[in-house]
């Protein structure tokens, strides 16, 4: 993978589609162009079902889920003949796919020739003839375009957040809110009302902040389940800076259901660690009095 793609606004998006933190999409993509450069090399990755492309990037959801969201996030194109094909992949395929190609007289999916840097001279002028004809009766269809999946409409520029002076008061804004949820995840509308209903309208939900501790929670937990404990979570704080996904993550993300038993000082049995937390987010209600 090349440098700065991890934090690429296509690996953002991607992220947002499918709900995952960001080792797990780059995994999800590093396994993908691996998968891709030995069983499709011409890029040509639509000859295969889409299951068999989900199992070559370790994807154990709903591949078509996993394909859509590839398009959509331009790391895929449709194409009329290979169904779909790599984005860009002559650009970002390593130099042994362009060189095994070139022996093959083989173009990539989507008409360009390969131009592989470690092909000897001899070895060139073997081939040239070959390649000759290749190109001569090299079909129109192949050198089309790919139709790449519809760009996003353009939006206006937010305006610069207020800063905070001497003389202003408030919290200040948070990244996101409920306007952002049509270009992040709809499953999240529902934990940004439960923050609305906690914090009150004036008060934006970090909906930023909130897309990857919550796509754990309920990946792991369920959607019912997860939805239920971020309320208690809310409820449980004392101000919104508290309440920062963040801490939701250390106490609710990183759950390991069915862990083993453990027993506390106290005498009673942690039977897991999503009991752990439930444990300490009913002694904080105790304490003020909630429960």
């Amino acid at each position: 993978m090349k440098r700065g793609t991890p934090d690429h606004p296509k690996v953002l998006d991607l992220m947002t589609r499918l709900g995952l933190g960001r080792a797990h999409a780059v995994g999800v993509l590093e396994l993908f162009w691996h998968w891709t450069a030995r069983y499709a090399p011409a890029g040509d990755v639509g000859r295969w079902t889409d299951a068999a492309l989900a199992a070559g990037c370790g994807w154990e959801g709903d591949p078509a889920e996993l394909v859509e969201a590839l398009v959509a996030s331009r790391f895929l194109d449709r194409h009329d003949e290979a169904r779909l094909i790599v984005h860009d992949w002559p650009e970002h395929a390593d130099d042994a796919v362009r060189v095994a190609l070139y022996r093959a007289v083989k173009f990539f999916a989507d008409g360009t020739e390969p131009k592989p840097s470690r092909i000897s001279k001899m070895e060139r002028e073997r081939l040239e003839e070959r390649w000759s004809q290749a190109r001569s009766t090299h079909k129109q269809a192949h050198a089309v375009r790919t139709k790449s999946a519809q760009p996003e409409p353009r939006q206006s520029p937010a305006p610069p957040e207020p800063r905070l002076t001497e003389t202003s008061t408030g919290p200040a804004p948070q990244p996101g809110g409920k306007k952002a949820l049509a270009a992040k995840a709809t499953w999240l509308t529902p934990y940004a009302d439960a923050w609305t209903e906690r914090w009150g309208a004036d008060s934006e939900p970090p909906i930023g902040e909130m897309l990857r501790p919550l796509g754990k929670a309920r990946t792991r937990l369920g959607d019912a389940d997860a939805l239920e404990r971020w309320r208690r979570f809310l409820k449980a704080a004392d101000t919104s800076q508290w309440a920062r996904p963040h801490r939701f993550l250390q106490g609710l993300g990183e759950w390991a259901p069915g862990a083993t038993a453990k027993p506390r000082g106290n005498g009673r049995v942690i039977e897991s660690a999503v009991d752990r937390n439930q444990a300490v987010l009913e002694s904080m209600l105790r304490e003020r009095g909630e429960v």
